[in-house]
């Protein structure tokens, strides 16, 4: 079996792949010039899992955030204040 995986969200899915990663994962770093509030949605149970068993969540954004952006800030705020 590979190392890795090819995901090209035909057969194998990123949010399915990180959903599975973020189950034993201890922190999430993300660095992206974009963000997009849908896809996150595909991912947010797992980011508040990881947040719940004390992880550590961080995401480093483009230099103008979307209405996406900002609207992750506010949840990740929310989950902080636990």
């Amino acid at each position: 079996m590979p190392d890795f995986v090819i995901i090209d969200n035909r057969d194998t899915l990123l949010a399915d792949e990180l959903c599975a990663a973020l189950a034993s994962a201890h922190a999430l770093d993300v660095a992206a010039s974009y963000f997009s509030i849908n896809g996150y949605e595909h991912i947010v149970k797992g980011v508040e899992e990881l947040l719940d068993r004390g992880g550590v969540v961080r995401f480093l954004l483009g230099v103008h955030p979307s209405l996406g952006a900002r609207a992750l800030l506010s949840v990740l705020r929310a989950a902080q204040s636990h």
